[in-house]
């Protein structure tokens, strides 16, 4: 059981070190240079939003992005449809533009490449927690085993002879000294995925709460070269587009 807790243990980290991949590596990497492609196409397709065939485009974009960054928020799957569904809004609106059939084509072309990668972040997140619940239940079934081993080990000690007293104490000092270690490596475990994920998603909720509401808000965190810092960097760039889309919404108005 030990064994495999450890070999459990080794893949939580595998998986956290993935997921919490920078910019400019791993899966992150991916997913934010295919963003990047797909927000330079829309921009040039939208003249950045000030043609008014493709506003609808521009307003799909942002949808899309804001579903990413509430399922990078809460990891769950409405989230993840959020996102699919806007990715589907996003094509039936650039399909009801004037523009060409190459520049659709070229801009379907980008979105399918940044909803792969988004896929790809899902299913990697998805598979990190189910081994991360299989390593929990892991520690929870080591107590009642080293519980076990002390009381097999209480009834040989009083069952043997004298000649097999030193062994015995021995087996019990060993269990002594695992049952603490492997309570304490639980509570490491948790501590640092409470540590590191907890309070940065606290602030990260706080700030989509501020910007639900259509108010201005500070990202903190953006400087993270974790999946913390991608998250912030999402809703910063959410932020911004809502900032622009307020923008031309008032251009037109004024117009």
């Amino acid at each position: 059981l030990f064994d495999k807790v450890a070999g459990q243990s080794a893949e939580v980290k595998s998986g956290q070190t993935k997921l919490a991949s920078g910019n400019d590596s791993g899966i992150q990497g991916e997913m934010e240079a295919a963003f990047q492609a797909l927000r330079t196409d829309v921009n040039k397709a939208t003249k950045s939003g000030q043609n008014p065939d493709t506003v609808r485009v521009v307003q799909a974009f942002a949808q899309l992005n804001q579903a990413r960054a509430e399922f990078m928020l809460r990891h769950d799957g409405p989230s993840s449809g959020a996102f699919d569904a806007a990715g589907g809004r996003f094509i039936r609106e650039l399909d009801k533009t004037q523009l060409g059939a190459e520049a659709k084509d070229a801009l379907k072309a980008r979105l399918a490449a940044y909803s792969a990668t988004f896929t790809s972040y899902v299913d990697l997140y998805a598979s990190w927690v189910k081994v991360a619940d299989q390593t929990s239940l892991s520690f929870d079934l080591a107590e009642p085993l080293t519980s076990a081993i002390k009381g097999a080990a209480a009834n040989l000690n009083a069952s043997t002879t004298q000649a097999f007293t030193d062994g015995t104490q021995f087996a019990l000092r060993l269990i002594y000294l695992v049952v603490p270690l492997t309570l304490l490596a639980g509570g490491l475990i948790s501590w640092q995925i409470s540590r590191s994920i907890t309070a940065p998603l606290g602030r990260i909720r706080s700030t989509m709460d501020v910007l639900s509401r259509g108010e201005a808000a500070t990202v903190a965190d953006t400087d993270r070269a974790d999946e913390i810092g991608a998250m912030a960097r999402t809703l910063a760039v959410f932020q911004a587009n809502q900032t622009e889309k307020a923008r031309l919404e008032d251009g037109q108005r004024a117009d």
